[in-house]
Order: structure tokens, then sequence, then C-alpha cells
């Protein structure tokens, strides 16, 4: 007599079904609330200073004039784009102070990348940690599109439109998205971690559990 094991369904039945859509809701209404909590603080103030890196630099032609554009990431997580009028100097991977007005924000580009109007107030001496390791390894290249390269890869960098066309050509865009390359990184280190963590009270107290399971599991959470 033979038999053959088939591969088990990870979600059977309308009741886990119906327990798996109810946590992705929550999950999801949980995320949006505190977006929009955030968007609140934000959107509350008239004018504030913000220290923000500078991702992304290019000038823009418009009715015969020229502005620079800016995209930057703020201390605080926020990812947007600005301009300036007057003729400034390459930026990029600078840490700069502005001054944001964030009254014509929206709460739907809120969620997106906005524009915020905004004058630059100093270029910081300092750079953040980010940028710092980012220049380190851009002096490792002469190269741009290699300096941009490994940026995008190590550091989650933005790549001018030159060189995503060219990955894109190549079919390795994928490699620079946050969820491919960066996610393989992110679970190294927190399942890692988590790892070192686990193994000793697995070892004395419940050494009979799956460290894959358990870490895996609290792995996936923590990326989620």
């Amino acid at each position: 007599m033979s038999f053959r094991l088939s591969e088990p369904t990870l979600i059977e039945g309308r009741r886990e079904w119906g327990a798996f859509l109810l946590l992705c809701a929550l999950i999801f209404a949980l995320s949006i609330s505190f977006r929009y909590y955030n968007y609140l603080q934000f959107s509350s103030q008239k004018r504030f200073f913000a220290d923000a890196d500078v991702l992304i630099q290019y000038t823009k032609r418009k009715g015969g004039r020229e502005y620079e554009v800016l995209k930057l990431t703020s201390s605080d997580g926020l990812t947007f784009y600005t301009t300036s009028k007057e003729p400034i100097k390459d930026l990029r991977g600078r840490n700069i102070t502005l001054l944001l007005f964030p009254k014509r924000v929206s709460f739907y580009d809120y969620l997106k990348t906005p524009y915020i109007p905004s004058a630059i107030v100093r270029v910081n001496h300092e750079r953040s940690s980010r940028m710092a390791l980012a220049k380190i390894l851009e002096s490792m290249h002469e190269d741009r599109r290699l300096q941009e390269l490994f940026g995008a890869l190590f550091f989650a960098l933005p790549i001018s439109k030159d060189l995503r066309d060219s990955v894109t050509l190549l079919g390795i865009n994928h490699l620079l998205a946050l969820s491919g390359f960066h996610m393989g990184l992110l679970w190294l280190f927190v399942y890692g971690g988590l790892s070192l963590l686990y193994t000793p009270f697995q070892n004395r107290l419940f050494p009979w559990r799956h460290r894959l399971l358990d870490v895996g599991l609290l792995t996936v959470i923590v990326l989620g």
C-alpha cells in the first residue's frame, strides 16, 4: 500500500479566513489611525523647524524659470519634496535645517510623499549616521552609478532616473526595492538577534520547542 503526503494548507475554512481578514483589517485600521494622529500633530502647526537628510536634488525648468527640487527624509522619518527658487549648491547626502509650512498638506498627500513648502535655514556640518556611512561607501567608488547602486542596496537611498532606467532594462530593479534585498537583510538581523536571546531559554526551559517556528513568527510580526 502506498500513500502520499500532501502539502498542508496555510489557511483552511471560512472561520480561519474570516479570522485572517479580521486581523488584516485590524492592523490596517491601527496603521491608518497612527498615521492620522501623526498627521494631526504635523498639520496643527503653521510652521516649524525640522532637520532632514537630502536624498535627491535636481534642477527643473518651468515657464522659462529654473528651480531646485529636493527629496528629503526628516529626523522623524517623514519623506517629502520641497523646492528652492534660489540657486543652491549640491546638497545630496547633507543634513539641513528647514522652516516647514505644513498647512497646505492634505492627509492623502501625507500618506504618499507630500510636497511641503519650506525655506532652507542652514546646512548642518554633521551628517546623520546613515548618510555618514553612505558617504564612506561612496568614497570607495569613483563611478557615480556605482555610488548610487551601493547606496541603494545598503542604505535604501533613491537612485537617479538614468540608473533606474538602466536597472529596469537589465531586469534587476527588484533588487533595489525594499521588498527584496532589504527585507532579506532585515530578516537576517532581526531573526539572528532574537535567536541569540531565545536559544538560552529554549535550552534550559523548553528544548522541545522549534526555534524557527517561534522566532520566525515573531520576526514576521516585527517586519510586518
